[in-house]
């Protein structure tokens, strides 16, 4: 792996890296995100919104952070998942929460690998959630836990502030967190899929996307 400042969470078996500071945004990228329209969620029970643009780094003005983003998922798909499939970015929005917002567990369906970027986050988390830890997958026991660690836990909770960036495959179930700084909070959301050629007619598994 390349010399970098991320970290991988082995959550499950799924990994999830955390890139710190991974972009300062400047005040033209953030007043874009900051004047887009925005609604209120279709998720049930939610308070915060979300951009009506689904596609938003299409736009020039976040070519920066778009390259950004498209050079550590191909570290994550390269260097940590090991394959070498092709990817594309799908879709991309932007997020709006104030305080004591509440982002319910979810998955991103029709995505691979998916991202969280906090443009704007005094102060948060995000939590990974499983029906059962590793431990309880083959037995499904009431353990007497240590400490808490990957393997013997269900839901894994990691701080985010300004900058950071999330990488996670799109079916793990994860949560934004209710936070307590009386300030507003954006976050950028991406989508990305396999594209081109994968497995072959030998195996009759050939697909081309």
């Amino acid at each position: 792996m390349e010399k970098d400042e991320i970290s991988v969470i082995n959550f499950s078996g799924l990994p999830i890296l955390i890139k710190k500071n991974a972009h300062n945004f400047s005040k033209e990228e953030f007043n874009y995100i900051k004047k887009l329209n925005y609604h209120n969620s279709s998720h049930e029970n939610t308070t915060f919104k979300v951009s009506e643009e689904k596609y938003i780094l299409k736009n020039q003005g976040l070519k920066n952070i778009k390259n950004i983003f498209d050079k550590y998922i191909e570290i994550y798909k390269k260097n940590i998942l090991q394959i070498n499939n092709n990817t594309c970015l799908l879709n991309s929005w932007a997020t709006w929460h104030s305080t004591d917002s509440i982002h319910p567990p979810h998955t991103h369906p029709n995505a691979i690998i998916s991202l969280v970027y906090y443009v704007k986050c005094d102060e948060g988390s995000i939590s990974f959630v499983q029906d059962r830890s590793m431990l309880c997958n083959g037995y499904y026991f009431e353990y007497d836990i240590i400490d808490y660690n990957e393997y013997n836990s269900a839901v894994w909770n990691v701080p985010v502030k300004t900058g950071d960036l999330i990488i996670f495959p799109g079916w793990i179930r994860h949560q934004g967190n209710n936070f307590l700084k009386n300030s507003d909070r954006y976050l950028i959301g991406a989508n990305y899929f396999l594209k081109g050629k994968t497995g072959n007619n030998l195996k009759v598994t050939y697909l081309e996307i």
